[in-house]
């Protein structure tokens, strides 16, 4: 029986966006209850990866309450244009 708490079932987008985001420099650690924290330019944010059609867990909205109540942004990324607006970028035509 495995220790971790959390999902091991990971999003179908989920390697697209975190290559787009290491590509353009960003640092990905994995860890919960969300996907992933995000270094960007010296701030850590908490990453959510989902699909167009992708819901939170409990555990999920209740980290994300928690944030938002204390003023601490997180992100939750569906697209790469998620992905580029978050790392204030934009995708060439």
């Amino acid at each position: 029986m495995s220790l971790n708490r959390y999902a091991q079932r990971r999003d179908a987008n989920e390697h697209d966006l975190v290559y787009v985001a290491r590509q353009m420099g960003a640092q990905l650690e994995q860890d919960g209850p969300l996907d992933f924290w995000l270094g960007w330019r010296g701030i850590w944010r908490p990453v959510e990866i989902k699909t167009k059609r992708g819901r939170y867990t409990d555990e999920q909205i209740l980290f994300m309450a928690r944030c938002k109540e204390h003023g601490n942004p997180h992100l939750t990324w569906r697209t790469v244009d998620d992905v580029l607006a978050s790392l204030n970028a934009r995708q060439s035509a």
